[in-house]
């Protein structure tokens, strides 16, 4: 029943969004972004690392997403981070994850503002480089949150898409809607519990027919076997970290494009002018090319404080990430393609419709 009410609030709202005028050319980029969030000292570290290697491995491109006064001060955490900034043959970005893991969505405009300075100007001061992804924590946020991030510099954000409700304007907008529409956890449950990798590939492809785009999000903590109580700190969930691998492949072997958050609208149309992406690392290796680094676990055990969204709110989180210190940025060479003729939104509802009931009532 649950379900079903959100899809009526879905669809009802993307109806009223068309009645008040906003018809976006629904363009298709076949593009999917993955998004780490949760980068923090001294919790589930094994994780935090883990997952990166892997993705180091694939040669999938990563955004990750930094908490920034919960970041600083793990020299485990730091020097890793620092040693994936610094391979030019891994594609990723970082982005802000707030300043202590927040909700955006019970502070003030200026408040909101503030933290959003704040947490930039240290993500800024401990890796040299100034994020343009806003990932606001448990996906929460409100119009203030949209007024701050704007007039803060951002240019891109990524909340969730049964919060930030489609469609999307994707014709060169003023700041950049990439939700995630999949993810790799269940987090229905008390704890981040991990799902199979064709399920969320099923939920991506269905946010990439409906939007044009779709974004993956996952958690370090669901990496970790849960005890009941708590994140074994040096106990890996290996079936998790299976299931990422066979996503990943799934991903590299089914044609699509694999890119950033904030590379994003370089697929969705030819010859587009994009925001700057100063929080991209620029790899100039094709995703599907890079190179294999030698698997394996580095860092100690991390300890069993830190910020668990699991279980301090009943809503899921987001990532944030750091900006690297290069603002060039070099992309697969994948042509961007909109969808067959100048499809309009009023006239695709009834498919809409048929989406959401498929994803809601599975």
């Amino acid at each position: 029943m649950t379900r079903l009410v959100i899809l009526v609030l879905f669809f009802l709202l993307a109806v009223q969004r068309i009645a008040n005028g906003q018809q976006f050319t629904r363009r298709n980029c076949s593009c999917v972004a993955f998004r780490l969030d949760d980068i923090q000292d001294y919790f589930v570290t094994k994780g935090q690392i883990a997952v990166i290697k892997m993705f180091m491995e694939e040669g999938v491109p990563l955004s990750i997403g930094i908490i920034a006064n919960e970041y600083g001060n793990d020299a485990t955490i730091t020097t890793f981070v620092e040693s994936v900034l610094a391979n030019v043959s891994f594609e990723k970005e970082l982005f802000n994850h707030g300043w202590i893991h927040e909700d955006f969505s019970t502070f003030t405009l200026s408040e909101q503002i503030d933290l959003l300075t704040r947490s930039n100007n240290k993500i800024t001061q401990d890796l040299g480089m100034r994020p343009t992804v806003f990932v606001p924590p448990f996906n929460s946020f409100n119009d203030d949150t949209i007024t701050a991030v704007t007039s803060v510099g951002f240019t891109y954000f990524s909340a969730q898409d049964e919060i930030d409700l489609p469609p999307y304007d994707l014709n060169n907008p003023s700041l950049w809607h990439f939700p995630i529409g999949a993810q790799t956890n269940n987090e229905e449950l008390p704890y981040f519990h991990p799902v199979p990798a064709n399920l969320t590939y099923s939920d991506m492809k269905i946010q990439l027919a409906r939007d044009g785009f779709s974004a993956i999000m996952m958690h370090p903590m669901e990496f970790h076997q849960w005890t009941g109580s708590q994140y074994d700190p040096n106990l890996l969930n290996q079936t998790a970290l299976n299931e990422l691998r066979v996503l990943l492949r799934m991903m590299k072997s089914s044609g699509l494009t694999l890119t950033l958050l904030s590379k994003i609208p370089q697929y969705l149309r030819p010859n587009i002018t994009a925001p700057p992406t100063t929080g991209v690392a620029t790899t100039g290796v094709p995703a599907t090319t890079a190179p294999v680094l030698t698997p394996g676990t580095t860092g100690a055990a991390s300890a069993t404080t830190g910020v668990d969204v699991a279980t301090t709110a009943a809503v899921s989180s987001s990532g944030s990430s750091p900006p690297t210190t290069s603002s060039s940025v070099q992309t697969s060479s994948t042509s961007a393609s909109e969808s067959s003729g100048s499809i309009t939104l009023p006239f695709k509802m009834l498919g809409l419709l048929g989406l959401f009931f498929i994803r809601f009532m599975a």
